[in-house]
């Protein structure tokens, strides 16, 4: 069974691939602490230990598109 993501934890996962903490904090209006926690829950949902690993979990998962890679303000 694929782990469940909240919506913010969906978001945060898209931005990933492209975009540091901060760029992430200032797109979604959050804190980069409030980045920080919700990357490490996806990270802990996921089972994986890297950014990277947790876009490419998530995209095999069909938790994202196989765009998500690409900017996501686009």
């Amino acid at each position: 069974m694929a782990p469940r993501l909240t919506a913010r934890q969906r978001e945060v996962v898209r931005h990933l691939a492209l975009e540091r903490d901060k760029e992430i904090a200032r797109a979604l209006g959050i804190t980069e602490a409030g980045v920080r926690y919700h990357v490490g829950r996806v990270f802990d949902a996921l089972g994986v230990r890297g950014r990277s690993a947790a876009v490419e979990r998530a995209r095999e998962l069909g938790l994202l598109g196989p765009d998500a890679d690409e900017d996501p303000a686009t």
